[in-house]
């Protein structure tokens, strides 16, 4: 895959030694880098690594500027980190070229669902409530699949889905751990919108009434397509019988949730930059906001670090991205970033 675009007839080693020359005397002068993390270098590696492809010279400079402004913000916050004044950590991934008005609509349509319109959660959920672990992670009980990545598609709703999906597959049904298919939510939920978003409540309906695909069988391909879904085998898969929801008043109702039923898929505001470059540690950012959610995720598990509480969450952006594929949000906090808002758990039509 070349690294460059080339024009005309010129050759690609002229194009490259010219664009080389020019960002290597950009960074000599200091019009981007701060430290030696940021070099012209690094740029052409993270191109490399990140199969980047840009459409023109003028977007090639545009997008090492960006990255070379991201690469001197990561490097200030980790400095800070290192001397305890930051909670968690950045890190160069897949976002660090993108740009301001690209940050970053990642799939999560504004609600426009009746608050009512899934029941709530019942009363006998929180009978345990004085038998509280301190510490849960699903991962370890074999019921979270792999990270996956929803690539250049909006469709972290449907991956959020699925997540949670997956999870209770194991938990309720006690069936092995399934990868089931983002790929049919895609091309075949019609209130939403393919790769231009959608909503995670519409996708658990379009479950509950069509079921949804495995992986193995629908395999996902980052672009919508025509509906498969009876050629796929989706109503081959346990349907769900109902869609609980929650918006809590306190943080301890949700660890009682994930604790004694399982994960559950929240939407979280996925527009800050410090959440496009998180690296590990305890993410908390002052504006990151509670109402504003464009960015459907899974909750499988709580714990604490460094003294720090958080919320253990599921990605959908690759195993490069966070803390291999996971990001730790900070857990009470104040309802930090209005994580307890908006909750979604699905239930098995369990046969008795």
């Amino acid at each position: 895959m070349p690294l460059y675009i080339c024009i005309l007839n010129r050759t690609c080693f002229k194009m490259k030694l010219l664009l080389l020359f020019t960002v290597a005397s950009l960074c000599a002068l200091g019009s981007f880098a701060k430290a030696n993390e940021c070099r012209a270098q690094q740029f052409v590696h993270f191109i490399r690594k990140y199969n980047k492809e840009y459409s023109s010279p003028a977007e090639f400079f545009s997008r090492m500027r960006a990255y070379m402004r991201h690469c001197r913000e990561i490097y200030e916050h980790n400095e800070r980190y290192e001397k305890g004044l930051e909670t968690f950590e950045k890190g160069i991934n897949q976002f660090a070229d993108s740009y301001e008005d690209e940050r970053y609509f990642t799939g999560e349509l504004p609600a426009t669902d009746d608050p009512e319109e899934f029941e709530n959660l019942p009363s006998d959920f929180f009978r345990n409530k004085y038998y509280m672990p301190k510490e849960v992670d699903w991962r370890k009980r074999g019921a979270v699949t792999p990270v996956k990545d929803q690539g250049p598609c909006a469709s972290c709703w449907a991956f959020g889905t699925t997540a949670a999906l997956e999870s209770h597959y194991v938990i309720q049904m006690k069936n092995n751990l399934t990868d089931l298919s983002e790929q049919s939510l895609l091309d075949c939920d019609t209130h939403s919108f393919g790769c231009n978003g959608g909503l995670t409540s519409n996708a658990f309906k379009f479950v509950a009434k069509h079921g949804i695909a495995r992986e193995v069988d629908y395999p996902y391909t980052h672009v919508k397509g025509p509906c498969q879904c009876k050629e796929k085998g989706c109503s081959d898969h346990p349907k769900i019988g109902k869609i609980l929801q929650g918006r809590f008043r306190k943080e301890e109702t949700l660890m009682e949730v994930v604790a004694f039923f399982g994960p559950v898929a929240f939407v979280f505001d996925g527009s800050v930059a410090s959440f496009l470059q998180y690296k590990k540690g305890v993410y908390s950012a002052s504006d990151c906001r509670a109402n504003t959610k464009s960015h459907s995720m899974a909750i499988v598990g709580y714990g604490t670090e460094n003294g720090q509480d958080y919320w253990l969450v599921k990605n959908s952006w690759g195993y490069g991205w966070g803390d291999k594929g996971y990001i730790k949000i900070a857990r009470n906090k104040n309802n930090f970033c209005g994580v307890i808002n908006k909750i979604f758990l699905p239930v098995y039509k369990v046969k008795h």
